[in-house]
């Protein structure tokens, strides 16, 4: 697949109520092989729009509704050659945030709809072929809270999805849908130096965790939860020279402790993420 999209958004501002509009536009090329039939090159497009409206209140507390469409292709043929066209998602979004007065913090708190189409589904006619009149529904709440305590900077994150098959031809109607965990939740923290011979360096750790979700959508092969640890550094060179000043290093490890992760689907079972670590060098201008 082959995708290059086109945006626009603006914010406009009336008082205390603030409007966000926009929209994307998409041209994907999906080149699908299946190896013995069929060969199949589509080019398709989309527009997707969003919007959102914010009220702020003098006490902090603003509460917001938005509204948001996706486009997404889907590599794949039809039982006659058919190339399947993108699958659509559409998103309502309803959710507060507040700001406490005085105070280098934000809280939000958001409730969702998403309803995706043109989700492949089993064709009853056609045996080991599929069609896209599935859907897909998840319907979840959102916390995340960021504060700075002094020079720590704590961000905590915690997500709930109740996924659902609304439509399907292959009896999994009602199911979970598949390698969606209910609940994840992440906490991390940032400690930066703004004096001394490490002035301009940050460093940060955290923890992260899924539950145990479905393999699969006809949800008999069960993942197990898991909990992983990730650490980070990152140094701004203008610390130590003011010419140097938006060129940073960054180190980052991922599942530092090396944790086995195992996912599994109805034919096979492969590792997850193992540890991994990076350096990476960016300058900002």
């Amino acid at each position: 697949i082959e995708n290059a999209g086109l945006y626009l958004q603006d914010q406009i501002e009336a008082g205390r109520w603030f409007a966000t509009i926009g929209g994307r536009y998409d041209w994907a090329t999906t080149h699908y092989d299946d190896g013995a039939t069929y060969r199949t090159d589509t080019d398709d497009g989309a527009l997707s729009l969003n919007a959102g409206l914010l009220y702020l209140f003098d006490n902090g507390v603003a509460p917001y509704a938005s509204y948001a469409q996706s486009f997404w292709p889907e590599p794949g043929a039809a039982f006659d050659g058919t190339a399947f066209e993108p699958s659509r998602g559409e998103q309502f979004e309803v959710g507060v945030k507040y700001q406490p007065p005085g105070l280098d913090a934000l809280v939000t708190l958001a409730a969702y709809d998403l309803t995706r189409t043109n989700v492949p589904t089993d064709d009853p006619e056609h045996e080991f072929y599929t069609i896209q009149t599935g859907e897909v529904r998840m319907r979840g709440v959102e916390l995340e809270g960021r504060a700075m305590v002094g020079p720590v900077e704590a961000i905590l994150a915690y997500t709930y999805i109740d996924s659902e098959i609304t439509k399907s031809n292959a009896g999994d109607q009602g199911n979970e849908y598949r390698d969606v965990p209910p609940h994840t939740a992440s906490l991390w923290l940032n400690y930066g130096f703004d004096a001394g011979p490490l002035r301009g360096a940050t460093l940060g750790g955290g923890v992260r965790y899924w539950s145990a979700y479905w393999g699969d959508n006809a949800n008999t092969v069960r993942n197990d939860g898991q909990t992983l640890f990730d650490l980070a550094a990152s140094y701004d060179l203008g610390g130590l020279r003011s010419d140097w000043a938006g060129v940073t290093l960054s180190a980052n490890v991922s599942n530092l402790t090396d944790e086995r992760i195992t996912v599994c689907s109805p034919w096979a079972c492969d590792f997850g993420e193992t540890r991994f670590a990076s350096l990476t060098v960016a300058y900002q201008w």
